[in-house]
């Protein structure tokens, strides 16, 4: 197994708005640099289509002449509530998509930055767990759209898993899990199990961002976690890899906030102001970290 840096160093494909892990024969699980994941979410956000469209506009009525103060601020609400009417009538037709695909309804929770000129980026949640934010892109010719939703319900469901583990040992945390797996999104069941959906998508790996409350960590937490990520695996023959930090003053805010959020990366991170960080793999038993490396590094050492 290589060491954890080597997970990281793979680029990540993107397909229809979605980062989708590629394997390799050395390593089962590749994830690309985080701080160029980062850019690639944040490449461009509604308000900067705003702005060079508002740009576009006003200086096309300057070069004509044509344009005063008050019709400069005429120009601004019109535009302010094309763009906003666009957003909401598009938001009701994915809302729509969504509701005869899987049988429940949605709500928008924030409206995301396009990928192009062509398709518009929608983070919703179904009317029964607000904290269930996924994403969805919508393309704006075609009216298809892609979504993570049955990833998001089963990331759910092994981020409980993974807390209530390190419960039994009196750790508290918070986590994101991300799937090595095929593309699942044709699902369109929502009660699948765990075990029905790592079979039918080929489940390699779990990847965890972690957050762990540095108050709650002793002696014996890093034999613990590593022996509750090496138990995970080993019951879904899976790979679990591990992306986390300890938190201190702010855990409460970061774990709430944590629960909701759809693109949790190691930046995301740095607002909660971690105690420290650590990243390793688990693989068939094995650990590419050792527990006393794994407890100096918990211990800030």
């Amino acid at each position: 197994m290589n060491k954890i840096e080597d997970i990281f160093k793979h680029p990540i494909k993107k397909d229809n708005g979605f980062y989708i892990g590629t394997k390799s024969k050395d390593c089962k699980i590749d994830f690309c640099n985080e701080e160029k994941i980062c850019k690639e979410r944040n490449k461009v956000n509604n308000m900067k289509v705003f702005s060079l469209f508002l740009a576009a506009i006003i200086l096309l009525l300057g070069a004509s002449g044509c344009i005063n103060k008050h019709e400069y601020k005429e120009v601004i609400e019109n535009v302010k509530n094309y763009v906003g009417e666009n957003a909401q009538s598009t938001a009701e037709t994915v809302k729509n998509k969504l509701s005869l695909k899987y049988g429940c309804d949605f709500e928008v929770a924030k409206v995301g930055g396009r990928i192009d000129t062509s398709s518009t980026t929608f983070y919703l949640y179904p009317d029964f767990d607000s904290s269930m934010v996924f994403k969805t892109v919508i393309d704006s010719k075609t009216e298809e759209i892609s979504d993570d939703f049955i990833s998001r319900i089963i990331a759910t469901k092994i981020n409980s898993e993974l807390k209530d583990n390190l419960n039994k040992y009196g750790i508290s945390g918070e986590a994101s899990a991300i799937f090595i797996k095929q593309d699942d999104r044709d699902e369109d069941d929502i009660n699948i199990t765990k075990e029905e959906y790592f079979e039918k998508y080929e489940v390699s790996s779990v990847f965890f961002y972690l957050v762990l409350n540095s108050q709650t960590l002793n002696d014996s937490s890093a034999e613990n976690l590593i022996s509750v990520c090496n138990s995970l695996g080993s019951k879904y023959n899976i790979q679990v890899a591990i992306n986390g930090v300890t938190v201190s003053s702010k855990y409460s805010e970061c774990a709430e906030q944590m629960k909701s959020e759809p693109d949790v990366s190691a930046t995301w991170f740095d607002a909660f102001e971690p105690d420290c960080s650590y990243s390793f793999a688990v693989t068939d038993g094995k650990s590419n970290i050792s527990v006393y490396e794994l407890k100096k590094i918990l211990a800030g050492e």
